[in-house]
């Protein structure tokens, strides 16, 4: 996984280049965790399983399940993707 500092950088350019995303998401969804949150500005920024599974340290699989487990921990059904919830983020 990214070391804390370097997930402090890429919080820092997210941030920088959509209107501190990641402070929007983590005021709306506390019960996330910060590598939750990561996951979600990354997929908000357009980055592709492949990137994530190598900046998370994860199997491009798990990539997926992350992606249903915040979905589940936001509190949305299954019919809504992460996709959707996220775009909400861009009117803000």
């Amino acid at each position: 996984m990214a070391s804390p500092a370097n997930m402090d950088e890429l919080f820092d350019a997210i941030d920088s280049a959509y209107n501190n995303l990641s402070k929007r998401i983590y005021a709306r969804f506390p019960l996330l965790s910060r590598k939750e949150v990561l996951f979600c500005c990354m997929r908000f920024a357009d980055f592709d399983a492949a990137s994530i599974s190598t900046i998370l340290d994860i199997q491009i699989n798990s990539v997926y399940r992350y992606t249903s487990l915040i979905r589940d921990k936001m509190g949305y059904a299954k019919s809504v993707s992460l996709e959707q919830i996220l775009a909400e983020f861009e009117t803000i």
